[in-house]
């Protein structure tokens, strides 16, 4: 049995009290928009795994569904064109969005399988720019990049400023060789692509110790001059610069003139570290500060080196050279101003 009526608000006439109507309607529209949405994105994801799997007709005839309900849908279209290899589909899909994501997939098949790199790579530029994981769509990116005309084709597109472009240089790829091939490459590339573009890729050959490649990227694109000094002093705003290794027993802190180190380890511990490109053989290092008799430093090739008292170090002969100071157990704490070679 229902319930007594809800009587309306106070001051509520009956024509406001209609007005309210299409409110509720118009959310219940909203609802079942949004859930055909989800329907249809669903069906295209369910189309895709069937290409996947090889089974080509069963994707044609999720296409075909979709176009029955929507016959100017750019991606069931795109769909269609991959499942039956149909250039006529996928050239109305690009027609009608050329972000449609299943037009632009087939566009970009249809030129890798036919060697035309510039094509593909602009169809790949064009998945890359609108997919919803970037991440994910970069896979594209690394197809081409396996031969060297696929990569120039991905190169000539980072002048434009694609905003995929910082994300693809710095990611390591299908290989971690694909980072050094792509910083020797960009080394001499020109237009010189600016900061914003080539910074992240950077940071990324100097977390590998790499300082040889990422000063070359670094000087062609970023205006740092030709060279950087052998050791950079403090400046942490420079991706060359030092960065901090706090522990729970230490605490490194920047200042003024240089670092702020303390700590009461009962081992030595590594607090600062830096890419350096020096020499092989022996290097006498100077730190200035005070009570950097606590101090120690060592150049290892990204394994750590046994740190020793000794001011004179060993420098290995490697590519990815790096700079580590220690701080050994003791007291006070210890500033250090400045870390540069001495003379010979």
């Amino acid at each position: 049995m229902a319930g007594p009526r809800r009587p309306l608000p106070e001051g509520t006439t009956a024509r406001r009290a209609v007005g309210l109507l299409p409110a509720a309607i118009l959310a219940l529209l909203s609802v079942q928009h949004y859930r055909a949405i989800e329907h249809r994105d669903a069906e295209l994801r369910r189309g895709y795994a069937l290409l996947q799997d090889g089974r080509g007709q069963a994707a044609a005839n999720v296409a075909d569904a979709l176009i029955d309900a929507e016959p100017l849908d750019a991606d069931a279209l795109g769909l269609l064109a991959f499942a039956q290899a149909d250039p006529q589909a996928g050239a109305v899909a690009r027609r009608v969005s050329r972000r449609a994501a299943g037009a632009n997939v087939f566009a970009f098949e249809h030129a890798y399988a036919a060697r035309d790199y510039t094509q593909a790579a602009q169809a790949a530029d064009r998945i890359m720019r609108s997919a919803a994981d970037p991440r994910a769509a970069l896979a594209y990116a690394y197809r081409l990049e396996k031969s060297r005309e696929g990569q120039a084709a991905l190169f000539a597109l980072l002048p434009d400023g694609a905003a995929w472009g910082p994300q693809w240089l710095a990611s390591a790829g299908d290989h971690p060789a694909m980072l050094t091939a792509r910083a020797q490459r960009l080394a001499q590339h020109k237009p010189a692509l600016g900061c914003a573009t080539t910074e992240a890729m950077v940071s990324k050959l100097l977390e590998r110790n790499d300082r040889r490649r990422a000063e070359g990227v670094w000087a062609r694109h970023c205006g740092a001059g030709p060279t950087l000094p052998a050791i950079v002093q403090g400046d942490e705003a420079s991706p060359f610069g030092w960065r901090r290794l706090n522990h729970a027993d230490t605490r490194v802190e920047r200042g003024p003139a240089g670092y702020r180190i303390a700590g009461n380890a009962r081992v030595t511990r590594p607090v600062l570290e830096q890419p350096v490109d020096l020499p092989p053989g022996r290097a006498m290092l100077v730190l200035e500060g005070r009570n950097t008799e606590r101090l120690r430093a060592t150049v290892d090739c990204g394994r750590a080196a046994r740190p020793a008292r000794s001011a004179e170090i060993d420098v290995p002969a490697c590519e990815t050279q790096r700079l580590v100071i220690w701080l050994a157990p003791g007291s006070g704490d210890v500033t250090l101003n400045a870390v540069r070679l001495a003379d010979r």
